[in-house]
């Protein structure tokens, strides 16, 4: 149900122009910058158009712009958006192979972009993820963190 996704009083119809999170690799820096681009997306479960939007990548001419990101088509990764009051839930199928292993970016590559594209809605608080709804599955075995409280 997209209606839920969202406040009643927000927009469901046309194009809404949103902020998705990228990544910009500077010389000298262990971890990459996480950087604001703007895209349309559908107003529909904007939130939800959102994400999926970040998870299929950069475009073109955001690559061109020297921007990347570990998503690269991986919408299909995603299962659901579920929101509780004020925090929002993302859950995948899998987040298999998305960071190298070894990788000590996780939170900048992974967890930020996926969090400020979501908590930039005035109706999200906080984000939290899910792999196959074990929420452990995601901050322990990917992020190699503590699920937060």
């Amino acid at each position: 149900m997209d209606e839920s996704l969202q406040p009643a009083a927000e927009p469901t119809t046309g194009t809404r122009t949103v902020q998705l999170f990228l990544l910009r690799q500077r010389p000298g820096q262990t971890c990459p910058q996480v950087v604001a681009v703007t895209r349309g997306v559908p107003a529909r479960a904007v939130a939800k158009e959102a994400l999926r939007a970040l998870l299929d990548g950069p475009t073109r001419a955001e690559r061109a712009a020297g921007l990347t990101s570990v998503f690269d088509d991986d919408s299909h990764r995603f299962r659901y958006l579920k929101l509780d009051g004020p925090q929002a839930r993302a859950d995948f199928t899998d987040l298999d192979g998305i960071l190298a292993p070894g990788d000590r970016c996780e939170k900048a590559k992974l967890l930020e972009p996926m969090r400020r594209t979501l908590e930039q809605f005035d109706w999200i608080e906080q984000a939290r993820f899910s792999v196959r709804g074990d929420q452990r599955a995601f901050y322990v075995d990917v992020l190699h963190d503590r699920v937060p409280d």
